[in-house]
């Protein structure tokens, strides 16, 4: 999804084959080295799409939470609200391929024997000269790339758009050091068990019963008291097979 986005940004900027290239690589160095580990949450709490897609076929449990549990996570840098709109998805990448190219232009993989200057018009610089210029731009190709891997997973194809998702992100390295993993039918997944930043009993404001949940509400409201959880309105879906 990110790369169609910076070819995209590369196409309408003009760039060469070759700096277009080097953004994505920017971000792909990134990638090979780390992965995200990610809450997926929605502001829609009672569609059928996500009963069937996230909830054993519509017979889970949805979960809502407290507009002061929101505003907590919202204070995390790593709390993401999806972008759907591929022009918002745009602007979002469009300065950090700005930074990408800046770095590439700045000498980030020209050799020492390179002698050229900075620009047209320029003095000609000295070795030590160059490569402060090539250290300042691998710092900044690294930071670009990374900062830009946090952006990207906030990033969706329109077709989902449905979801209005929000995700909270953890960053691992691909050691998966401190990870567990359950298997899927079709792959094996790494994961972290944490506690939700501040949540408290009552900042769980809701549960909804799927559309082919059969456990009485009275039961799942009984079961939530013995928890703690003393003022959750726990209803039926709205939502139908049908």
């Amino acid at each position: 999804m990110v790369k169609k986005i910076l070819q995209r940004i590369a196409s309408e900027r003009n760039l060469s084959p070759y700096a277009a290239r080097l953004a994505v690589l920017g971000l792909e160095l990134q990638l090979n080295n780390y992965d995200a580990l990610g809450l997926c949450l929605s502001e829609k709490g009672d569609v059928l799409s996500q009963w069937r897609g996230y909830a054993h076929d519509g017979t889970g449990f949805s979960i809502g939470f407290s507009d002061e549990a929101i505003d907590s996570w919202k204070r995390s840098r790593t709390f993401k609200k999806v972008i759907y709109e591929e022009s918002e998805q745009v602007e979002l990448l469009q300065p950090f391929v700005e930074r990408l190219v800046q770095a590439v232009e700045n000498g980030i993989f020209q050799g020492p024997e390179d002698a050229r200057s900075g620009g047209l018009g320029e003095p000609q610089l000295s070795e030590e000269q160059r490569q402060e210029r090539r250290d300042q731009a691998a710092h900044s190709y690294a930071s670009t790339g990374a900062d830009m891997l946090e952006e990207q997973f906030s990033l969706k194809n329109p077709a989902f758009s449905e979801e209005q998702e929000w995700r909270l992100i953890t960053f691992k390295e691909r050691t998966y050091e401190g990870c567990e993993f359950y298997a899927s039918a079709t792959k094996i997944v790494p994961y972290l068990e944490f506690d939700l930043p501040d949540v408290q009993h009552s900042h769980v404001d809701h549960v909804i019963l799927g559309p082919k949940n059969t456990i009485p509400v009275e039961t799942v409201s009984a079961m939530l008291k013995t928890l703690g959880y003393n003022d959750v309105n726990v209803e039926p879906s709205l939502a139908s097979y049908r």
